[in-house]
């Protein structure tokens, strides 16, 4: 039986009741954090006497009804390999996501008199092209990796999402997504809180806490208190734990190593230092992040290399693979090198808040941080995006898409997943169930609120390949004369989306 919107609230409401005292009990003093698109919610005292606060309002949104129309999103199956399309549906409430899921799509439905639906599959973009150029598109929205979306923006089959009558700095929009994902005024991806993948695709630290007291090793917690969380301590720190083990079975290691241009630690701790692939010049354009910063990254180059590459510092994922003492069957070198951290054979790994569930079982305690800043001086801290991560567009087919309907029913959606599915999934499945300790709580809100996205390398334009190998080379002595033609490349691309 369907339960209705007006039951499945008041449940959400006891859990984020009692969501609310956990979180006053256990989180002390912890400061709120910039950016962060989860605002807090006061509870009202059941005593008038107790409190004299206005009553919290919701925010207002358009009054329409559509007739039961269907509202379908095309999306990457939740079944896929990787970056699965998860908790855009539910058939029933029976555990505290799909009940989220189920109320905030409930709630949407009898709203806007719409009914929401999902097309699966694990590569909907190679749909996308030959659908809309056939004028058969039956989807309002596609839900994919980036990287498989913005080449379709580039072919002009995606909408331009500045034209909706959308206000993407409301916190259920994710407002820095929409600003740096915008090319020559246009915007064709962007994050909200109705897709947890965002989320899922930002990459920081998980650390082994008894490793740190076990090689008697510099708090971390303590080093961001001190403002002195930056590269050289943590390459300290990867550097203590060198402990291989005999021939052919794991021993203990400073850090899960990843490699290549895509998510290779060096990549996302350059972004952590405060290089960026791409930044916007004066005229709208992009510039060399690495060619305005060049001694800087070969500086973090050399000290990267001189700790990574010395013999019982690091171990990589396929090296995890050859070795005997990883227990169980695993579908790829990935699950089984995280599965060695979860036995305590690193000290870190690098990842994001979806791999969190594969440290359930883990003996050790385990903790969180953000990537480490290049020095003291550095304001903020920074957090690639991962490439892969799934995004939200929009089919660019204005005879088959209502997009005043679109705009109107998903900003609402979006909030309502603020309000219920949000909570559920950072608060309580990451914060409470699988980080259930108050200064990693804290990092997550950090590293939500400081999520850096570079649009240029979701076109092609082989930037990341080529900081790559310069890294791999040791050398980036040679980059200006290598990226004459990475910079014409940007050019071109610019240009093709101006007016």
């Amino acid at each position: 039986m369907k339960l209705s919107a007006k039951v499945l609230s008041a449940l959400m409401a006891l859990a984020m009741s009692v969501l609310c005292v956990f979180q006053l009990v256990s989180c002390g003093n912890g400061t709120e954090q910039p950016g962060d698109t989860t605002p807090a919610v006061t509870l009202p005292s059941n005593d008038p006497a107790e409190s004299t606060d206005p009553p919290v309002t919701e925010p207002v949104f358009k009054e329409a009804n559509y007739g039961g129309a269907d509202f379908t999103v095309f999306m990457r199956s939740a079944t896929a390999s990787s970056y699965p399309g998860l908790y855009i549906l539910t058939e029933e409430p029976s555990e505290i996501m799909s009940s989220a899921v189920f109320t905030r799509n409930d709630l949407t439905e009898e709203r806007y008199g719409i009914k929401i639906n999902g097309r699966q599959d694990d590569n909907p973009y190679s749909f996308i092209e030959t659908s809309i150029k056939g004028g058969a598109v039956d989807f309002d929205w596609i839900l994919d990796r980036r990287l498989n979306l913005a080449p379709l923006a580039n072919k002009g089959l995606l909408y331009n999402l500045n034209d909706l009558d959308i206000d993407f700095t409301n916190p259920w929009w994710d407002k820095n997504s929409a600003e740096q994902y915008e090319i020559a005024g246009k915007l064709f991806i962007v994050a909200n809180d109705i897709s947890i993948g965002n989320l899922a695709g930002v990459r920081f630290f998980f650390f082994n806490k008894n490793l740190v007291e076990t090689y008697h090793l510099e708090d971390p917690y303590q080093l961001m208190k001190d403002n002195n969380w930056v590269l050289d301590e943590f390459l300290k720190m990867v550097q203590g734990v060198n402990d291989p083990g005999p021939d052919g079975t794991l021993g203990t290691y400073g850090l899960l190593r990843e490699t290549g241009a895509s998510n290779g630690n060096h990549m996302h701790l350059l972004t952590g230092c405060g290089i960026y692939q791409t930044q916007r010049d004066a005229e709208g354009g992009f510039v060399l992040g690495v060619s305005e910063n060049l001694d800087k990254v070969q500086t973090i180059t050399d000290k990267l290399r001189a700790v990574f590459e010395a013999p019982g510092n690091t171990l990589t994922y396929s090296e995890t693979n050859k070795l005997s003492t990883v227990s169980g069957t695993y579908k790829n070198d990935y699950d089984r090198g995280r599965a060695s951290f979860a036995e305590g054979h690193f000290l870190f790994v690098q990842n994001g808040m979806n791999i969190a569930n594969q440290f359930a079982e883990m003996a050790d305690d385990y903790g969180v941080l953000p990537n480490p800043k290049y020095n003291s001086d550095q304001e903020n801290y920074a957090h690639k995006m991962d490439k892969y991560a799934l995004i939200w567009g929009m089919p660019n087919a204005p005879d088959a898409v209502d997009t005043e309907r679109v705009a109107t029913v998903t900003d609402f959606w979006a909030y309502q997943s603020m309000v219920h599915v949000m909570p559920a999934y950072y608060d309580i499945t990451i914060k409470t169930k699988r980080v259930n300790e108050v200064t990693a709580s804290e990092n997550l809100d950090i590293i939500k609120a400081t999520i850096v996205y570079e649009p240029i390398e979701l076109f092609g334009i082989q930037i990341a390949e080529m900081i790559n190998t310069c890294y791999t080379a040791g050398t980036f002595g040679g980059w200006n004369n290598q990226s004459k033609m990475l910079t014409k490349n940007i050019g071109t691309l610019v240009d093709s989306f101006r007016d």
